[in-house]
């Protein structure tokens, strides 16, 4: 474990984990209650499942094509992005449509970017990044940040924030401010990371 820890490109990774998985966590948790807020059927809400799947599919297909044009580092900036898109959409969706849940079906086509862009990549940089011997310990490891951890304090953090009566519009935007930060201190640890690292050598 030692030898995972002490990479400094681990901890990128677990870090951009941590913030799809929180993204992914406030959407599984609260869409649908937010979906039902804005009067929505229960038709609209199996529709806004079934685009969730259907934009899935075609990303899991081309994985290979995908990952041919792009670096996996590439791609989970691509899906954080999307994910602070997302997120932002959501909350501005009573300001379109007249307030109407309809305006959330359009965002679901995003969910092939944010979730399965995501897994994608990091399935595959984990497998680069672990030492012989080590794979199946960095794939648990990456997958328990996001899927366990991140997606945990995703529920926590929305019902909090709720629970605060801060409105949906605005759990919504925080929550992408949320994602965002962690995805900028991931993008600035390699740095650091050299700036300590060469202070020590002086």
């Amino acid at each position: 474990m030692a030898q995972l820890l002490g990479k400094v490109e681990v901890w990128q990774l677990l870090l951009q984990c941590l913030a799809s998985g929180l993204g992914a966590g406030l959407i599984g948790t609260y869409l649908f209650l937010y979906a039902r807020e804005l009067g929505a059927s229960t038709a609209l809400m199996g529709m806004l499942l079934f685009t969730d799947c259907a934009s899935e599919t075609p990303i899991f297909y081309l994985q290979d094509r995908i990952m041919a044009v792009m670096s996996p580092s590439a791609m989970m900036n691509l899906a954080l992005g999307a994910m602070v898109v997302r997120l932002l959409l959501y909350g501005a969706v009573p300001a379109m449509h007249d307030a109407s849940a309809w305006g959330m079906l359009p965002i679901e086509l995003l969910q092939g970017l944010t979730l399965a862009i995501a897994w994608s990549a990091v399935t595959v940089q984990s497998k680069r990044l672990a030492p012989p011997g080590l794979t199946a310990t960095m794939q648990g490891l990456s997958t328990a940040v996001l899927g366990g951890l991140g997606c945990g304090a995703g529920g926590l953090l929305g019902g909090m924030m709720l629970d605060a009566n801060l409105g949906w519009s605005a759990t919504w935007t925080a929550s992408a401010a949320v994602v965002a930060g962690l995805w900028g201190v991931s993008l600035a640890v390699p740095s650091a990371h050299h700036h300590l690292m060469a202070r020590k050598l002086q």
